[in-house]
């Protein structure tokens, strides 16, 4: 997604999704949210699926995502640091 626009997030997701992240509100427009206020604070981001794992049936899937960028805007609170991290 790097056009980092957060609505893409409805085509590549089932209505019914779940995010398990604790740190994000429940459902798609949490996830949006989330992904969100990282994009504000990491305006650079890059996210590489380094893993996806889909069950048998199709029904569930869970990833492992490598995030690489330079925190450059507000994020949790937090001024930007201008340091890239990976």
């Amino acid at each position: 997604m790097s056009s980092h626009d957060v609505s893409r997030l409805d085509e590549i997701n089932a209505p019914n999704y779940v995010n398990h992240n604790a740190f994000v509100e429940p459902g798609l427009e949490g996830s949006k949210k989330g992904l969100g206020a990282i994009i504000a604070g990491v305006p650079d981001l890059k996210v590489t699926a380094e893993d996806v794992f889909v069950s048998a049936d199709g029904s569930r899937v869970v990833g492992r995502y490598r995030y690489d960028g330079t925190h450059t805007g507000t994020f949790l609170g937090f001024s930007g640091t201008g340091k890239a991290f990976d």
